[in-house]
């Protein structure tokens, strides 16, 4: 066990690609319905760190690690996030007869919306570009 243990602790990149693997692979046991999944990979790592606790990766892969992170989340709920509502183009205060007024969002199905409302032309519709 010591020797393995010394592998772990002066080999962090090997310990790194390991604990993935393991993780994975015991992510992918199912009990009655019930498996881990990707969330093994944190537990076979808490294990790891138990037993070989000086076999920390270097930090950059931890930098490296956040930003993947940062960019898988920024990548899946960047559409969401910009489709926010929108204040229209002219305030109310502003407006004279026949100002029009848009207001720019993304649908559910992720295509590009204007909302455009002009009084003087009496036009009230949806248009998509």
């Amino acid at each position: 066990m010591d020797a393995l243990r010394t592998l772990l602790e002066t080999q962090p990149l090997l310990t790194l690609f390991l604990t993935i693997a393991l993780g994975y692979v015991v992510g992918e046991i199912n009990i009655k319905g019930f498996s881990l999944g990707s969330g093994a990979v944190l537990f076979v790592g808490l294990a790891i760190g138990g037993f070989a606790p000086k076999a920390a990766p270097p930090a950059v892969l931890g930098t490296l690690g956040l930003l993947l992170f940062l960019y898988g989340v920024g990548i899946q709920y960047g559409a969401q996030f910009l489709a926010l509502p929108v204040i229209p183009t002219v305030r109310r205060d502003d407006r004279h007869p026949g100002d029009r007024v848009s207001t720019r969002f993304f649908d559910d199905a992720g295509r590009y919306r204007i909302w455009e409302r002009s009084s003087r032309q009496g036009f009230s519709g949806l248009r998509g570009r």
